[in-house]
């Protein structure tokens, strides 16, 4: 068709069981790719990977690759172990190292320094270290950008593919590709900042129904904060402000699908509560105190600038 791309397997099974992938998992996987359409041969089995089951299967990455198979050429292993070299076997191997402008940081005793707003640059050395081919599309390299955990502000290295070589969008064995990141100015980070510790307590005497969208503020220390309210079904959709309501034992939620005495933050009968701070400083938020607690209480917090 328009594409031919295809992804190959060789193994080794005696009946293999089809009612499911996984036998595929002690396979060696192998792709071709090509970027025109039409009548071609794939050559497969750089590595000389020998078994006696092979799958080939349309390209797994792939949405528009079609084609009928209509001849396979193989090598029959000869198996008298008298002599010749036994079948080599598949032992793949990734090594990444990073570096900071060209710098490989070894020594944590012995950092390179960098002045604020000087150039600065990522690398990424990806060298494939064992004996089974990685195409492009296999390989992802990604940063977390010391933020382990918090994937908002992860970035993808780009590949220099000068070092791709021969330019065949495959890393063999024993080759190495390098990734760049964009250049950015190093920041200041020798300024410092100081924090108070502030405890808001945020209770009152209020109808457990009232106005939607209703705000209150509190002010601790000359700091002041303004809560409002909203709610979600409970697959993240249809949101809608709902009613912030002040007892003795602290804030309360009802939303337009709940009664007055349904007046909890919660997550039941399909709608998720959400109570809304904005402060008029920059805040760390350290721990929340949850009064009237029902059969359970598992919270999600959100921190931001808007």
């Amino acid at each position: 068709g328009d594409d031919s791309d295809i992804s190959v397997w060789v193994g080794n099974g005696d009946g293999v069981d089809f009612s499911n992938g996984s036998f595929l998992n002690s396979f060696v996987k192998e792709n071709n790719f090509t970027n025109h359409g039409g009548d071609r041969w794939a050559e497969f089995d750089n590595n000389e990977l020998t078994g006696n089951v092979i799958v080939i299967s349309a390209y797994t990455g792939g949405s528009n690759d079609s084609f009928k198979l209509r001849k396979l050429d193989v090598s029959v292993v000869d198996e008298d172990t008298s002599g010749g070299n036994p079948p080599i076997q598949p032992d793949p191997g990734i090594d990444i190292e990073k570096f900071i402008n060209d710098i490989d940081v070894t020594d944590i005793n012995n950092l390179p320094e960098i002045a604020a707003g000087e150039d600065v640059t990522f690398s990424y050395t990806v060298t494939n270290t064992g004996n089974v081919d990685f195409s492009a599309q296999e390989i992802m390299v990604t940063d977390d950008n010391g933020t382990v955990g918090d994937s908002s502000d992860d970035f993808n290295p780009i590949l220099d593919t000068s070092t791709d070589i021969g330019s065949d969008g495959i890393l063999s064995a024993g080759e190495t590709w390098t990734y760049y990141s964009a250049t950015e100015a190093a920041q200041d980070l020798s300024t410092t900042s100081t924090s108070t510790d502030l405890r808001f307590t945020l209770t009152g005497s209020s109808n457990t129904i009232g106005s939607y969208g209703n705000v209150r503020s509190f002010t601790e220390d000359g700091v002041s904060v303004d809560v409002r309210a909203f709610s979600s079904n409970s697959s993240g959709g249809h949101w809608r402000t709902a009613y912030v309501a002040a007892f003795g034992g602290g804030l309360g939620i009802t939303n337009r699908n709940e009664s007055g005495s349904q007046h909890y933050v919660d997550n039941s009968d399909g709608d998720i509560d959400y109570l809304v701070f904005e402060f008029d400083s920059n805040i760390t938020l350290n721990r929340a105190f949850l009064d009237y607690v029902g059969d359970d209480s598992d919270i999600t917090v959100w921190v931001g600038d808007v």
